[in-house]
């Protein structure tokens, strides 16, 4: 039976490519080149700047050094634009909070989770942010301190990630896992694999 519903957070609470929908944004806006700033955000910079070992003003002054005429503020406020939860999930988040323990896990950067905080004040028991702990999830023990925290049997819990990778430590651990690819196909597969039934 299940008792705890893990949720990963961006590709299933928000859309994967917030990131990508705020380089396109520094691209358009911004003479900066393509290959450094891509490089930027998809290299090993930017996953210290998530596991917290490299500053909000450090990784915004990087950004800057590119070209991009912009303060670290008003850099952050807008990526958090792009953090938008997709279509309906409100709606979902709120269904289940009704019926559930909710919980929250993220590789996320320290402007994005001040938002999640801000946003979802009050709806997961436990919440276990990259940039405050150190590790992002494919380190592994980010999955383990949460399970600490929820300080339940693994198999009532329910975790859902839009990465199969992201799937197979939890899965190793005994939790249930499912593969998210639309809300919609989540209302379902909730329903017809576990029998959770939310109406949105």
């Amino acid at each position: 039976m299940i008792e705890t519903i893990i949720l990963d957070y961006g590709g299933v609470i928000t859309p994967m490519r917030r990131s990508g929908a705020f380089i396109e944004w520094l691209l358009d806006t911004y003479d900066v080149d393509t290959e450094a700033l891509r490089s930027l955000f998809c290299g090993p910079e930017y996953r210290d700047y998530q596991r917290g070992i490299v500053s909000e003003q450090a990784f915004y002054n990087a950004v800057q050094a590119l070209g991009v005429e912009a303060d670290t503020q008003e850099l952050a406020d807008r990526l958090v634009r792009f953090n938008e939860p997709v279509p309906g999930m409100q709606r979902l988040v709120d269904a289940l909070q009704a019926k559930f323990d909710l919980c929250l896990i993220s590789d996320s950067t320290p402007e994005l989770t001040r938002d999640v905080k801000r946003r979802f004040k009050g709806v997961f028991r436990v919440v276990c942010f990259s940039d405050e702990y150190g590790y992002v999830k494919s380190d592994k023990v980010l999955f383990d301190i949460l399970l600490t925290a929820i300080d339940r049997t693994t198999n009532t819990c329910l975790y859902i990630d839009d990465r199969p990778e992201n799937l197979e430590y939890p899965e190793s651990k005994g939790v249930q896992c499912i593969r998210f690819v639309g809300v919609d196909a989540l209302v379902r597969d909730l329903d017809t694999r576990w029998g959770i039934r939310v109406c949105i």
